[in-house]
């Protein structure tokens, strides 16, 4: 299997859907031997799923999975009971979600077992473990101004300190966003990077950034412009305030993240070799990983 091909088209497939040990991951090119995939991306409050596929080549397509024949659970570590199956949506037998979410809550600082198999296809459970960080913070914004607006786009400069990280393996995943006067989130790129930058991966495959606080300055300050792709009219705005959705998210998510969206700058270029990407698992490929999440705002001066 091509090695190029093949690392394009899981980047494709991470694109679409969207702590054991982390792996570099080195594709074979000599056997044809497939793996499965598996993403799982859980967050505080919302029902769990995860999306399972197999490992294929840019000129074929993966194998079919009958979610049917697929077993699909999780536990809790910190509690002693039968793990939980996941249901294979009946329109998308490659999705699975929890039938029944009245009665389980993702927890912040709880830990997760997954386990996945598909006997039919002949290949490897899949098992990952993943712990849910707990909440971090914004620790103070300094300012949010309008520095540009004109009839391509409209530019905003932003200075805040990240709060400290609630331990030592976490990220933050900082999501800025305006919301215009029919209710819509619009999601402005970072344009410059001013202060902070060492502590910052800019994700060109989602939105937002991803940030590291052990890279940052003793006040954890963080500077950045943000563009918005189409000209917007800040003062005409009903509700003139930006927004920040910060993920506080696990060393998987973070370094998972990070490669994808360095693969999709490589892989813009025919003149640049691929860069290696992350497994979570031994025996597959992708991610399962649980963060929580919090809202904050600052009106824009």
């Amino acid at each position: 299997m091509n090695k190029i091909n093949l690392l394009i088209s899981l980047l494709i497939l991470s694109s679409l859907l969207l702590t054991s040990c982390l792996r570099d991951v080195e594709f074979s090119s000599e056997s044809g031997l497939q793996q499965l995939v598996v993403l799982a991306e859980w967050e505080e409050g919302l029902e769990p799923s995860l999306r399972i596929s197999t490992t294929f080549d840019i000129n074929s397509a993966p194998e079919p999975i009958d979610g049917n024949f697929a077993s699909v659970t999780f536990s809790e570590s910190s509690v002693n009971e039968t793990p939980r199956a996941l249901r294979p949506n009946q329109n998308d037998l490659s999705l699975f979600f929890l039938a029944s979410f009245s009665d389980f809550e993702l927890k912040q600082g709880e830990s997760y077992n997954l386990t996945v198999d598909v006997p039919d296809l002949d290949l490897e459970p899949v098992v990952g473990q993943t712990r849910m960080p707990f909440r971090g913070s914004i620790a103070n914004f300094n300012d949010i101004k309008l520095v540009t607006e004109n009839s391509d786009f409209t530019e905003l400069s932003v200075s805040l300190n990240m709060g400290a990280i609630p331990d030592s393996n976490s990220f933050y995943h900082l999501i800025p966003y305006i919301i215009d006067n029919s209710g819509t989130k619009i999601f402005p790129d970072v344009s410059k990077l001013v202060t902070g930058e060492n502590g910052v991966t800019l994700l060109s495959h989602r939105d937002g950034i991803l940030i590291d606080n052990n890279n940052l300055d003793n006040t954890n300050l963080l500077e950045f412009n943000l563009r918005t792709l189409l000209p917007l009219d800040i003062n005409q705005l009903s509700d003139k305030t930006l927004y920040f959705k910060l993920n506080t998210v696990a060393e998987e998510y973070y370094l998972y993240y990070q490669s994808v969206s360095r693969q999709f700058e490589t892989n813009q270029s025919p003149f640049t070799i691929p860069t290696l990407s992350y497994s979570q698992f031994d025996n597959g490929y992708g991610i399962f990983t649980a963060f929580s999440s919090e809202v904050f705002n600052y009106p824009i001066n």
